[in-house]
């Protein structure tokens, strides 16, 4: 230090050793690296960087986390009401939307959990999440469908047993080899 005061040049010509403590929204271009957010519309830091940006630009203060928490909810509605209708996803055009960053470091977070539960990737990238999603939907919903369509026809089935229907007893014994074929344990 003294000899850069001594020099008068003004030039730092020793290596620096320092890093940056704010995220520089010029060169950063992954903030999941150093944010998370939850629906409330909280922030946590997941570097020394998030700490920093979330603590000087104070982003938890509460007007702005309740801001953040009513943009999601919308944006959640709205997400489901156009995967329902089949449109094109709005709800997923980050750039347009206010607090369009945080919803999709939101989304991708979701997705990341939803991979692991399914042991499955799903695109985390911001053209393709809201597809991604649309398709996890899809999926969940056709399960949904066929665990339907199981209890009704196990319903039928068991009404067509019941000792008062007629062929009962053929039905019963149709029940039994369908359970002996399937090798499953299949409520009586």
């Amino acid at each position: 230090m003294e000899a850069f005061a001594r020099e008068e040049l003004g030039l730092w010509r020793w290596k620096h050793h320092d890093s940056p403590l704010l995220i520089d929204p010029c060169r950063e271009k992954d903030y999941g690296r150093h944010l998370s957010v939850d629906l409330s519309g909280h922030l946590q830091d997941m570097s020394v960087m998030g700490r920093g940006t979330i603590d000087v630009y104070d982003l938890n203060r509460s007007q702005l986390v309740d801001a953040r928490a009513d943009a999601f909810r919308h944006y959640l509605s709205l997400l489901r009401s156009e995967f329902d209708r089949g449109v094109n996803l709005t709800a997923v055009d980050f750039a347009t939307l206010e607090f369009g960053g945080c919803w999709y470091l939101l989304l991708k977070r979701l997705a990341d959990d939803i991979s692991r539960r399914i042991e499955s990737r799903i695109s985390t990238e911001r053209k393709r999440i809201g597809e991604a999603l649309r398709r996890v939907g899809e999926v969940n919903e056709a399960i949904g469908n066929l665990i339907h369509l199981q209890s009704r026809i196990l319903d039928e089935m068991s009404a067509l047993a019941s000792p008062k229907a007629p062929y009962s007893a053929f039905a019963v014994a149709y029940i039994r080899d369908f359970k002996r074929r399937l090798g499953s344990t299949l409520p009586s």
